[in-house]
């Protein structure tokens, strides 16, 4: 999830950090629930240095 490119002469370095939420059916979460929990679940990877990802599942 990290890569180092050449462009113009320049090195940049491209690093990616993702939350993830997952809907279950039987939850009555709506849509700004999951977007939430996604944020959260970002921040918690951009807190631990980033270049990863998290999620958080419900449990049933």
């Amino acid at each position: 999830m990290n890569k180092k490119m050449l462009i113009s002469g320049n090195e940049l370095e491209i690093s990616t950090s993702i939350g993830i939420s997952f809907y279950a059916p039987h939850s009555p979460c709506n849509i700004e629930d999951l977007f939430k929990q996604a944020d959260k679940e970002l921040y918690k990877v951009k807190e631990k240095g980033g270049n990863s990802f998290s999620y958080k599942q419900e449990s049933t």
